[in-house]
């Protein structure tokens, strides 16, 4: 079948960028990502029973975040297959200048995006899929990158690591896999480098 999601989707209010921003939902969206799946295809994925993700693929639908990229009757019941709406997602601009000015538009918006994240790897260490500590004989793909600290630099230096930094991100996220015929994992990441607060105020 053939399905083409958008080039972007634009989040343009807060309820929306929820929707999207809990764990489970960020998961059925990397599986329709680049193809399309039926609920029972992306519950295998996910190694979840469809019935815990009908709410959830219901409430991407609702909110246009996924779309039905085609019907099918099997077995005298219509059967659908969920694709992304888009390639990427984006916050609208006019929602990060609200979220700048207001202390609920910031808890709004940062809250659902750290939250989900630290749930993705509460669940991945319990699952015994990510090793918090330091062990030679782990797999790569089981270890963990962490990093929380400071860093003196120049405002011309911190350019020049931004600019790489986001060249990293835009190669992860890129919906192009490197290695076709290898096994393919998935894997999750939340970055954020920002100047720090002044210490004094």
């Amino acid at each position: 079948m053939t399905y083409q999601p958008d080039a972007v989707f634009i989040i343009q209010d807060l309820d929306t960028l929820k929707i999207m921003a809990d764990a489970r939902r960020m998961q059925i969206l990397e599986v329709v990502l680049n193809q399309t799946a039926t609920v029972k295809e992306i519950a295998e994925q996910l190694n979840q029973p469809p019935s815990q993700l009908y709410y959830h693929i219901n409430t991407l639908e609702k909110h246009g975040l996924i779309r039905v990229a085609d019907t099918r009757v099997v077995s005298g019941i219509i059967e659908k297959w969920y694709g992304a709406a888009a390639k990427q997602y984006q916050v609208a601009k006019e929602l990060l200048l609200i979220s700048q000015t207001s202390d609920e538009g910031r808890e709004q918006l940062f809250t659902p995006l750290f939250d989900s994240a630290k749930q993705e790897l509460m669940t991945s260490i319990e699952q015994g899929k990510v090793q918090l500590a330091h062990d030679e004989a782990v797999e790569p793909e089981g270890s963990a990158v962490f990093m929380r600290g400071y860093k003196r630099m120049s405002k011309t230096r911190f350019q020049e690591f931004r600019t790489r930094l986001q060249e990293v991100l835009q190669e992860f996220s890129s919906d192009t896999p490197e290695d076709t015929g290898a096994e393919q994992g998935l894997y999750s990441g939340l970055v954020a480098v920002f100047p720090a607060p002044d210490s004094s105020q």
